[in-house]
């Protein structure tokens, strides 16, 4: 049943994507934001707290956890700091490259990203609810 659910939500996801995703351009989105300082500096907490208690990240601190019971207190810093510090790289580097991908996607490029996307949810809920009936 929960693949058979799973295929229904996917399909449902693909339909909405090729045929009624609105698009709005960039000019409509950008028109009249102006983000000051106490905006900047609640986007960065914000953006923190979600990336922090984002499961991966959290995976990422179980498993170095697990791995470093056995060692020293100095060891263990090391260990988590350079956790840290890869978390913050990486989210800086997603930002650096978000930049960049934005000056890319042009109108045309979005709608035909949306295509590219809604076709896959669906073939991917037909093959799911194909394969669990299969299996049945």
């Amino acid at each position: 049943i929960v693949g058979i659910v799973g295929g229904i939500f996917l399909i449902a996801l693909g339909v909405f994507y090729l045929f009624f995703k609105k698009f709005h351009s960039k000019e409509e989105m950008d028109a009249g934001v102006s983000i000051g300082k106490a905006t900047h500096v609640r986007l960065f907490v914000t953006g923190f707290l979600i990336n922090t208690l984002n499961p991966g990240v959290i995976a990422l601190w179980f498993a170095a956890a697990t791995k470093s019971i056995t060692n020293t207190f100095n060891e263990k810093i090391v260990i988590f700091s350079l956790c840290l510090l890869l978390n913050m790289m990486a989210d800086v580097l997603k930002i650096n490259l978000a930049g960049k991908l934005r000056r890319k996607l042009t109108n045309r490029n979005i709608v035909i990203l949306n295509k590219i996307s809604g076709s896959l949810f669906l073939i991917f809920g037909l093959a799911l609810i194909i394969g669990v009936v299969l299996t049945w």
